[in-house]
């Protein structure tokens, strides 16, 4: 039987973390030396939210953006958009607001999030203040409550913040079908790994 599935993506600049992130959420690993430029990748995991369980299909872009490569595939059907910057690095915070834009030609109604990845660095080496942040969410009209950090390294904030973005769109996005946003996704039920077969 078909489920109500959100289309969740990654974006944002190379070694923010983003493919860390998708092995986190998919596998709950994590490798120093991960090679995450083999292409675009989405795994689906049932979040249990404490009152309800809500499907979170996640796309990675798997460095296509270092190719130039990433089309509208990636975006297209999207529920939730990941803008994810390092914290340690605060220029990848500062090419955000275009990856936002490319992302709403093709995902008009997404709900965006702002992800701080890397808290695991010491406190010397953090570069983003959360000062900063507040001024980015409010220019960019998003709501300083869809703004965590986590570490994909150690788990920190990683469960937390999938809960969050989990209760957010299923409120944010009632009555929204994949179907009717041209994407759709079938839960495989005999799959143990909570894997998916995706379609677009």
């Amino acid at each position: 039987m078909a489920e109500a599935v959100y289309k969740v993506v990654l974006v944002g600049e190379l070694g923010v973390g983003k493919s860390s992130i998708f092995m986190r959420y998919r596998d709950n690993i994590f490798h120093d030396n991960y090679d995450g430029t083999k292409g675009m990748d989405h795994a689906t995991k049932v979040i249990d939210t404490g009152k309800e369980k809500v499907s979170i299909c996640l796309w990675d872009t798997g460095g296509m953006e270092k190719a130039g490569t990433l089309t509208s595939n990636h975006y297209k059907g999207a529920h939730g958009v990941l803008l994810t910057y390092a914290v340690n690095e605060i220029s990848s915070l500062g090419t955000l607001p275009s990856w936002k834009e490319n992302a709403s030609r093709y995902s008009k109604e997404a709900t965006y999030f702002l992800v701080g990845n890397k808290i695991d660095v010491g406190d010397y080496e953090k570069e983003v203040k959360e000062s900063t942040i507040s001024g980015f969410c409010q220019k960019h009209s998003i709501p300083f409550d869809n703004a965590f950090y986590i570490s994909a390294k150690t788990d920190d904030g990683f469960k937390d913040m999938f809960k969050s973005i989990a209760k957010i769109l299923k409120k944010s996005h009632i009555g929204q079908t994949e179907q009717n946003k041209g994407f759709r996704i079938v839960l495989d039920a005999t799959d143990n790994k909570d894997r998916s077969k995706c379609c677009h």
